[in-house]
């Protein structure tokens, strides 16, 4: 029996962590024949497998969407809100780490809209530019176009070292709208 060779890659999303990885791997295990298993520096997975010449081909897919941010969130269920958040942004990311740290959790990721009002709300509180917009006080931020960009969330979890799957409880602030408010100050 002849065999073809066939040599593709899946491209794992950068916030799925070590899970994504895993995920793309038990995937592949399931095709016949799987002779190479690569992970490329640029988050890609590539894999060589043969099939017989006559059996048809059809593409890999992996379904991630259920180690992307927005579902991780609604599948870990609990969701506390703070009520009123500090005007300053440091401040009220601070209030976000104080009620994880009253649940016994440890912070993992902040995690927001793509387009979060974040860094705007954070540069004009603080007066501090932030450049770096994948991570704020050591935490990586993830984006997910399923969150709306006025909002910001804690993800926390048991371990220390845990990843954005480990999440069991998160902590949400709704972003003030500095810029009203600032309108209103100066109208009085």
């Amino acid at each position: 029996m002849d065999y073809t060779e066939h040599n593709e890659k899946i491209e794992v999303p950068k916030q799925s962590g070590v899970e994504g990885f895993l995920h793309a791997l038990k995937a592949i295990l399931t095709l016949p024949n799987v002779k190479k298993i690569e992970i490329t520096s640029n988050g890609e997975v590539a894999y060589r497998y043969f099939l017989p010449k006559e059996a048809a081909t059809t593409p890999l897919k992996v379904n991630f969407e259920s180690l992307e941010p927005y579902a991780v969130v609604r599948n870990a269920g609990l969701v506390t809100e703070l009520a009123f958040p500090d005007y300053n942004a440091a401040v009220a990311i601070a209030q976000l780490f104080s009620m994880a740290a009253q649940d016994h959790l440890h912070p993992l990721a902040l995690v927001g809209g793509t387009n979060s009002d974040l860094w705007a709300w954070y540069e004009e509180t603080t007066s501090i530019k932030l450049f770096n917009k994948e991570s704020l006080f050591g935490l990586p931020y993830l984006g997910d176009r399923k969150f709306e960009d006025g909002v910001l969330i804690l993800c926390a979890g048991f371990a220390r070292d845990g990843s954005l799957i480990d999440t069991h409880k998160s902590y949400k602030l709704c972003i003030p709208q500095t810029k009203v408010v600032n309108v209103i100050e100066a109208n009085d």
